[in-house]
């Protein structure tokens, strides 16, 4: 019994053929903009979370405030 090699007429679907120069550009393009709005996020979060501490911070002892500047958060910064 013959069997047919199924590889000799198979073709991959258009999703996985290699991109053309201008989708490759295009993807560059979107990744760079992709990686500028994390990290925008990434420094929003970082000022979420430090203005959660010095809520919570303030909250449970409102007299340190007053005594020193809260700077707790000074290693929360992305580097």
């Amino acid at each position: 019994m013959a069997t047919s090699s199924p590889s000799s007429s198979f073709s991959p679907p258009p999703e996985f053929r290699p991109p053309t120069e201008a989708v490759s550009e295009d993807n560059l393009q979107l990744n760079r903009e992709l990686e500028t709005m994390t990290e925008e996020m990434e420094n929003i979060s970082v000022q979420l979370t430090c203005l959660a501490y010095e809520m919570v911070t303030l909250r449970a002892n409102p007299e340190l405030a007053q005594a020193s500047p809260v700077e707790a958060c000074w290693y929360l910064t992305p580097r």
